[in-house]
């Protein structure tokens, strides 16, 4: 069953420059919005949220969400933050 992560937990991650894979990074993108300054975890707002489902104990729940990424993450669709 799906469950979404607990972002408290996490660490960020070194900086990753975008030169060394030549890949623009998430937390350098203006769709890309970041959960907390404690972790690397953020939404891509490039699109509108989507259906995810998730559980509580036995309970399946349909929700939309904006995906989460890690700032280091890339896709084909970034655009610099102006």
């Amino acid at each position: 069953m799906f469950s979404w992560p607990d972002t408290s937990q996490l660490t960020r991650l070194p900086d990753v420059d975008a030169d060394m894979n030549g890949k623009p990074k998430c937390e350098n993108c203006r769709f890309w919005e970041e959960e907390s300054k404690t972790s690397d975890v953020g939404e891509c707002r490039r699109h509108a949220p989507r259906p995810v489902a998730r559980t509580e104990g036995m309970n399946l729940f349909f929700d939309v969400s904006f995906p989460l990424t890690s700032m280091v993450h890339w896709c084909g669709e970034h655009e610099p933050v102006a």
